[in-house]
């Protein structure tokens, strides 16, 4: 997404925020992928069962996939838990505030504008947790960061490490 310069703060903080709005799904992704790779010596095979078949397939590191080093790649999936579990405790404290609200739409036909101001509050965090996560991801990669965020800019859906596939049986 592009912004033209405008002047004024505080529209530009307007336009940073809906830019954050939009992209911490897409980093959420990214985040949980890195945090829940496994570790995997590169090259080396993985055997699992796919659609009840054995096989075994070599999976793409993060470091390949990205061209990082293994400590950057220890630190975003360090990142990347970080996030997820700050994320999770938040989203645990907006299920409850859901279902308060359903009681309250259940009783009056309508949610309180309190409900509502909590729940769009709460969402900024959310954003907010995920975009200081960025920031820390770009603090770990310095110079790296250009070429990992556009990697990641480049698969909106997910699926950030692909499955190098089968491993050839000699």
């Amino acid at each position: 997404m592009k912004f033209r310069f405008i002047p004024g703060c505080l529209l530009f903080a307007a336009c940073v925020l809906a830019q954050g709005a939009d992209d911490s799904a897409m980093y959420l992704q990214f985040f949980h992928e890195a945090a829940h790779r496994p570790e995997v010596a590169p090259g080396q095979p993985v055997s699992t069962t796919m659609n009840g078949v054995p096989t075994t397939y070599v999976e793409a590191t993060m470091e390949d996939t990205l061209g990082i080093t293994s400590d950057e790649a220890h630190s975003l999936a360090k990142i990347g838990l970080l996030c997820e579990s700050d994320v999770n405790k938040l989203d645990a404290s907006v299920s409850d505030l859901v279902f308060e609200s359903r009681l309250e739409l259940a009783d009056s036909d309508k949610t309180s504008e309190a409900v509502a101001a909590k729940l769009k509050e709460l969402e900024a965090k959310r954003i907010q947790i995920i975009l200081n996560s960025v920031q820390q991801m770009k603090t770990s990669l310095a110079d790296r960061f250009k070429a990992v965020d556009d990697y990641i800019r480049a698969h909106p859906g997910g699926g950030f490490f692909p499955i190098a596939g089968p491993k050839k049986k000699l």
